[in-house]
C-alpha cells in the first residue's frame, strides 16, 4: 500500500533565492491561477492521491491555514481515493525540546506535556489576535498614541520571522508575536508595528526588541526599499507583575558611568496591562477591553468575569485565557458551550464564559456520585477562575459557610 505523507512546511527564502516579484509577471501569474485553477481543497486532494509526500506552505498565525488544514483531512477521511497516513506538523520551539522528548518517550500519552510545549512557545503564546486589525489598532492607539492615529484598513500583515547569516554562515531565523505595515492611504508605508506578548517578565527584552527593530530594518534594506520607514515596537506585560526588569540597554548593562556616555542607549515600551487604570481600560473599543480586565481583576483577588459586554471575537478570548493561566478549561469546555449560546441567537459575555464554564465542568463529586459533589464542584471551579466569596454565595445562592468549607477544607485533595 502506498503511504501518504503531508508535510505542513514554513517556507522560507533565504538571501540568496530570487524574491517572487523578480521572478514573475505578477498579473500574467494571477490570470493563469483565475483561467486555469480548480477549487483549492480538490487541489490539494488530487496531489495526495498521485503522489506520496505532499508540502503545504504556511504562514504563522494565518487562520485560513489551518482551518483548511482541518477541511482537507476531513475530506480525505470521507474519500477513499485520496487517504493520509500520518500528518507532519512544523510548531514548537527548540528551547523546549526536552518537553518533547518526555513525550516522545512516555508510555501513555501526556496531554499536560503537550500543553506545555504549546504555552511556553513564542509562536503560539499570546497571539489570539494577532488576525483581528481591531484589537491591533486599539492597542496601539490606546496605549503608545492615546489617540485615534491608526486605522483597521491601513494595516498589512508582514512576517513575523526573519532570516540572517550567523558568522560561520550558517542561517539562522528570528521569530517575532506580531509585525504588521501601515499604510495611511498613500502608496507607501508608514511604519512597520510589532508587538510583544510577554508572559514572563524578560529581564533581556532591551536587546530582543533592539534585534527585532534591527532586523526590520535589515529587511528593508534587502530590499531595496526607496526610502527607510520606521520600526516600532511595544511590550505587553501579561503577568500579574509590574515590571521590574530592564526597559533600555544602559540599564540592563554592568559599566560605569564614564563608559555610559560613549555606549549607544535603547529603550523600549512596556505597558503593564493587569496596572492598567479603568480610565485608559475603558477606552478600548474592541475586546482587549475585556482581556485588560480579567488581568486587572485577578491580580486584585476580584470577580474577573463581571462584564456584560458582548464578545466580538469570544473564541480567541478562551484561548488567550487558556494559555496564560495554564487551564485547558477555558478552551475545552467553554468553547462549545458558548458556540451553543450563539446559535441560539444569545450575546456571548464574559459573564457568558464564566457560565459556560460551571455549566460544562464535570465536578469530582459528581464524579464519585457524590450526592453534594455537584454543588461542592460549583463552588471549587467558581474559586478557582477567581471568584470572590462573596460572589460565589451571590450567584450559587448558597452560605457562605458552605461555601468556606469548600474553598478552605479543600474536601476532594485527596481524591
Amino acid at each position: 500500500m502506498n503511504r501518504i505523507y503531508l508535510l505542513i512546511l514554513l517556507l522560507i527564502v533565504s538571501s540568496n533565492i530570487s524574491t517572487a516579484q523578480d521572478c514573475l509577471d505578477t498579473e500574467s501569474y494571477y490570470q493563469y491561477i483565475k483561467n486555469n485553477g480548480q477549487p483549492h481543497l480538490e487541489y490539494v486532494l488530487d496531489k495526495i492521491r498521485s503522489h506520496s509526500v505532499v508540502a503545504i506552505g504556511e504562514d504563522h498565525w494565518i487562520d485560513a491555514h489551518p482551518q483548511f488544514l482541518c477541511e482537507l483531512i476531513t475530506a480525505s477521511a470521507q474519500d477513499s481515493t485520496a487517504n493520509i497516513d500520518a500528518v507532519a506538523v512544523e510548531f514548537g520551539s527548540e528551547r523546549y525540546q526536552y518537553l518533547a522528548d518526555s513525550l516522545i518517550k512516555s508510555p501513555v500519552y501526556r496531554e499536560d506535556l503537550v500543553f506545555k510545549i504549546l504555552q511556553y512557545t513564542p509562536d503560539d503564546l499570546g497571539n489570539p489576535y494577532k488576525e483581528y486589525a481591531d484589537v491591533f489598532v486599539d492597542i496601539y492607539n490606546h496605549l503608545l498614541f492615546e489617540k485615534e492615529y491608526l486605522q483597521e484598513k491601513g494595516l498589512q500583515n508582514d512576517a513575523t520571522q526573519s532570516v540572517y547569516h550567523s558568522e560561520n554562515g550558517e542561517i539562522r531565523f528570528q521569530d517575532r508575536d506580531i509585525i504588521k505595515k501601515y499604510n495611511d492611504g498613500t502608496n507607501y508605508v508608514i511604519a512597520n508595528f510589532g508587538i510583544e506578548n510577554q508572559a514572563v517578565i524578560d529581564k533581556t527584552m532591551p536587546i530582543r526588541v533592539m534585534h527585532y527593530d534591527a532586523s526590520g530594518y535589515h529587511k528593508q534594506m534587502k530590499e531595496k526599499a526607496a526610502s527607510v520607514y520606521p520600526v516600532i515596537t511595544i511590550v505587553l506585560n501579561l503577568t500579574e507583575k509590574r515590571w521590574t526588569a530592564p526597559k533600555s540597554v544602559h540599564e540592563l548593562v554592568t559599566m560605569n558611568e564614564k563608559m555610559k556616555q560613549y555606549v549607544q542607549d535603547y529603550q523600549i515600551k512596556v505597558f503593564d496591562i493587569a496596572y492598567l487604570p479603568d480610565k485608559i481600560i475603558e477606552s478600548f473599543k474592541s475586546d482587549f477591553k475585556e482581556i485588560a480586565y480579567f488581568l486587572k481583576r485577578k491580580r486584585q483577588g476580584k470577580n474577573p468575569f463581571d462584564s456584560t459586554r458582548k464578545l466580538k471575537h469570544y473564541r480567541e478570548v478562551l484561548e488567550f485565557m487558556s494559555a496564560f493561566t495554564q487551564d485547558k478549561r477555558y478552551r475545552e469546555l467553554g468553547i462549545a458551550y458558548l458556540e451553543e449560546v450563539e446559535k441560539k441567537g444569545g450575546e456571548v459575555t464574559m459573564c457568558r464564559v464564566a457560565d459556560a464554564l460551571v455549566n460544562q465542568g464535570i465536578s469530582q463529586g459528581m464524579e464519585l456520585g457524590r450526592k453534594e459533589g455537584f454543588l461542592d464542584g460549583r463552588i471549587q471551579m467558581l474559586a478557582d477562575l477567581g471568584y470572590q466569596t462573596e460572589d460565589i454565595v451571590e450567584k450559587l445562592h448558597v452560605s457562605r459557610e458552605l461555601v468556606e468549607r469548600v474553598i478552605y477544607e479543600h474536601p476532594y485533595d485527596d481524591i
